[in-house]
């Protein structure tokens, strides 16, 4: 199949997503927490989380434009903290659930049965069920202009990962951990690792 811009525009709306949201591939599932100023949680499905950098530890999201409601943007703007929270298999349904469109006086943690807590410091509620999760300030936002979409980036202030779930270089058994991908708007998929190879640093003096 072959289609040109013209022709991606013309499709069906969720077609067009599902064939759009695809093309990268398997993407990683997350869930934001976060809490309004009035104290009313919410919590939202992604699959855009991104490394930004480690010095410092910055992590960011994409968020759809802001000109219709966005409660996890307000709160983000609000209180300027943010959860990200692992998404594993036992969860999946109920954190597919997150996606649908609540009143901010409804809390996703609630109404999709997640387990809302804090941390002594920290006004970002996280995910009890999570085995891999961290809140993070808000320290920058980068509107996008061909779209209208927002880059979220956020600076890690505490990281929390079950144990027995950290390897010895550092990385995240992320197999053992049962996280998720996900491809399009709704279709999951598990984890399986193919290799673990070194760093590889500069090769300048084998050239």
């Amino acid at each position: 199949m072959i289609y040109t811009a013209a022709g991606i525009q013309a499709m069906d709306r969720i077609y067009r997503l599902n064939l759009i949201n695809s093309f990268p591939g398997l993407k990683p599932v997350n869930m934001v927490g976060t809490i309004s100023s009035a104290g009313l949680s919410n919590l939202s499905i992604i699959s855009s989380v991104v490394h930004i950098g480690s010095d410092p530890p910055l992590i960011g999201f994409m968020m759809r434009p802001a000109h219709i409601p966005r409660h996890t943007y307000k709160n983000v703007k609000e209180t300027a903290e943010f959860s990200i929270n692992m998404v594993t298999e036992k969860f999946v349904e109920q954190a597919h659930l997150t996606s649908g469109k609540y009143p901010e006086n409804v809390s996703e943690f609630e109404a999709c049965g997640f387990t809302e807590a804090y941390l002594d410091g920290f006004v970002a509620p996280v995910v009890s069920e999570s085995p891999v999760k961290a809140i993070l300030s808000l320290e920058e936002e980068l509107h996008l202009k061909s779209n209208g979409s927002i880059l979220i980036i956020g600076k890690i202030q505490h990281l929390i990962i079950a144990d027995g779930l950290l390897q010895d270089d550092g990385n995240i058994k992320i197999e053992e951990s049962s996280a998720i991908a996900v491809s399009g708007l709704g279709t999951y998929f598990g984890t399986r690792k193919l290799a673990d190879y070194p760093y590889v640093g500069s090769k300048m003096n084998n050239i």
